[in-house]
């Protein structure tokens, strides 16, 4: 019996998941068993973020795809540990990763009498693409998006206002043009830059 060894993070499991776990799954044959190890989330935080989806449920959605025969925990971003302990006829790498991330890839499998198999990296989706897309949705959802320009737009409009009301008030006080607007420049010169970080903040 073929065992085959696959491993995702699966954060938002997609199309490109079920892609590479199908082939992975033809590869080991009717007769064979496709494993697969799901990262914990600090497994996943040696190179990455956080997952948003919490390890329990990621787990459960790769058992239950019908091409996946066994899913296991796999406590580090490297498969070698699950490797060594498993020991299986095939390992499924991608294509993203570097011949120097593979090298002692390639040592431990060798050690235990498995193959390497590189499949190419499914470009067209991925977990950090749909999140992307939500958070945008949302920002547009919420309204218009905060942008430099429209940060900057907000403050001048907001500091052109202000200086009529400030320069009137002080000149109601002092009586004096040249106090007034000297007064006025520095003070408003000074709100604008605040009110311009304050709005990008």
């Amino acid at each position: 019996m073929k065992i085959v060894y696959a491993y995702v993070v699966a954060d938002l499991v997609h199309i490109g998941h079920l892609h590479a776990l199908e082939n992975a799954k033809a590869i080991a044959g009717e007769n064979g068993k496709l494993v697969v190890g799901v990262l914990t989330d600090e497994a996943t935080m040696e190179k990455k973020k956080r997952p948003t989806i919490p390890f329990e449920e990621r787990i459960r959605m790769i058992k239950a795809l019908k091409c996946v025969d066994v899913a296991v925990m796999q406590d580090t971003y490297s498969p070698l540990k699950n490797v060594r302990k498993i020991k299986p006829d095939i390992l499924m790498e991608s294509d993203s990763h570097t011949e120097e991330d593979l090298k002692q890839t390639k040592i431990v499998c060798d050690s235990v009498d498995c193959k390497i198999i590189i499949m190419p990296y499914y470009g067209v989706q991925s977990s950090t693409d749909i999140k992307t897309k939500i958070n945008k949705k949302k920002e547009e959802k919420m309204g218009i998006e905060e942008t430099h320009k429209r940060s900057l737009t907000k403050s001048i409009i907001w500091r052109v206002i202000g200086v009529f009301v400030y320069a009137t008030i002080f000149y109601l006080f002092t009586k004096q043009w040249g106090i007034t607007i000297a007064g006025t420049l520095i003070h408003h010169s000074t709100f604008l830059l605040v009110l311009y970080l304050h709005e990008r903040f």
